[in-house]
């Protein structure tokens, strides 16, 4: 095992307030939903749930796509594929532990949560993935 994600999982080595693990959801909206009306039920409703939910959350983000242009893939050069969904989330915890300890708790798992999540989500087609974060220093 890596050194680093050992850590990451211990919750050692962060530094104070810079969140370590990462939980990205990639989210389609149901085919019925408009884009408008989903993005408007993630911000006013899901997120606020969600938010309340996970005690040891550092940071939430939700990266909705740029539709406009992506029949070009934005004008850009790309030598893979476009990803078909409708928002990235991002969850933010210091360590594996703090995610577990929140997204196995009671407000995770509550029902509320459940159907909110079941509302705005295309569970046929949403993938997600465990990323430990490497900050890149700017010149």
């Amino acid at each position: 095992m890596l050194a680093a994600v050992r850590r990451a999982r211990q919750g050692a080595g962060n530094e104070k307030g810079k969140e370590v693990i990462k939980h990205i959801s990639f989210i389609k909206r149901h085919a019925n939903v408009s884009r408008e009306e989903f993005r408007k039920y993630w911000e006013e409703v899901h997120a606020p749930l969600v938010r309340e939910a996970l005690p040891t959350l550092k940071k939430y983000v939700g990266n909705f796509t740029i539709e406009e242009d992506k029949e070009n893939n934005w004008g850009l050069e790309t030598r893979g594929n476009v990803l078909d969904c409708d928002l990235v989330v991002e969850l933010h915890f210091d360590s594996i532990a703090d995610m577990h300890k929140s997204m196995q708790g009671p407000g995770w798992l509550n029902d509320k949560r459940r159907a909110s999540s079941s509302t705005v989500i295309d569970y046929k087609v949403m993938q997600m993935v465990i990323t430990e974060v490497v900050d890149i220093p700017l010149k």
